[in-house]
């Protein structure tokens, strides 16, 4: 059993982890304040009764809608329908305070994994931002500003001090030092 201590400090951690998801992703950051709302009614037994069951249907509601695609629909046993198996118990036995936990945990990581996506695709997007870079081409004898998609194998192309080196090649004159940490990790220059 849980004290009222117990849901205030978790309630509390769970209000900032919410509010930080609430900026950054849509979806699972609602049901996660959902449930951050239904462990804050635990807190203040007043209210626990009339709204703890409405916030645990609430907050599992996506859970219940994959499990439903997943059972119903495609005959598959995922985490998503014993999760929901499980929610759906412990609600009918009446232990609110552990239907409620468990959909909070599941709240958690969905957001976890939400936030994980996004990251990624945001340093996807960054190793890929070289397609938007243009490149400086030398053309006839002189040098002209050009498209990375332009560069034709074979052309010199000229990389001044502070620009990204927009395509691979040869070095054929000059020295540098070349920051490669979003190609190989490397978190040192390069000459």
């Amino acid at each position: 059993r849980l004290s009222s201590d117990t849901l205030r400090a978790v309630s509390g951690t769970a209000a900032s982890a919410a509010g930080q998801a609430s900026q950054q992703t849509g979806g699972a950051s609602f049901e996660l304040m959902l449930s951050t709302a239904g462990f804050a009614c635990l807190a203040a037994e007043v209210l626990a009764a009339p709204l703890v069951p409405f916030l645990l249907v609430g907050s599992a509601l996506p859970m219940f809608v994959r499990a439903f695609d997943a059972f119903g629909r495609r005959d598959l046993l995922t985490v998503d329908v014993l999760d929901a198996s499980a929610t759906t118990l412990l609600a009918c036995q009446g232990q609110f305070p552990m239907a409620l936990f468990m959909v909070w945990l599941v709240n958690l990581g969905d957001y976890i994994r939400d936030v994980t996506v996004m990251q990624a695709q945001e340093a996807v997007k960054e190793v890929l931002a070289y397609r938007r870079t243009p490149a400086w081409v030398v053309r006839n004898g002189k040098t002209t500003q050009v498209n990375v998609d332009e560069v034709q194998v074979g052309e010199t192309v000229v990389v001044y001090p502070g620009e990204r080196v927009p395509i691979d090649g040869t070095v054929l004159k000059g020295k540098a030092t070349v920051d490669q940490q979003a190609l190989t990790g490397e978190s040192l220059p390069v000459e």
